[in-house]
């Protein structure tokens, strides 16, 4: 399963979050597998903003989770297994990588670059 947009018969394990479709991607959009994705984070001050951290990097919506785009300039090919959003300057987040580095983007993911 993908996130997405769920059909009315699919049930969802996880009440509270995307929902999800069977679709593997729409018109150049990303889909998202469920069991690919390791973390969540929304956008408080705009909540139809959320990021994901999967397996295959960091993707964003700006629609609620009906499309994604890849947000991983400067982001090695790796899994990522974790987010977290600054609480004051929203375009800032982190991101760490499943062997043990970090990252930050000051720009909402256009660019990150590896701390020390």
């Amino acid at each position: 399963m993908a996130i997405g947009s769920t059909p009315a018969s699919t049930p969802s394990a996880h009440e509270g979050t995307p929902r999800a479709t069977t679709a593997a991607a729409r018109g150049g959009q990303a889909a998202i597998a469920i069991r690919d994705v390791r973390s969540v984070v929304i956008d408080p001050k705009t909540p139809t903003r959320i990021y994901a951290a999967t397996g295959q990097g960091v993707f964003r919506s700006e629609d609620a989770a009906d499309t994604w785009s890849a947000i991983d300039t400067g982001l090695p090919k790796t899994a990522i297994v974790t987010l977290a959003l600054h609480p004051v300057e929203l375009t800032r987040l982190y991101a760490a990588t499943a062997d043990g580095r970090l990252f930050r983007t000051d720009n909402a993911g256009a660019a990150w670059r590896e701390l020390p």
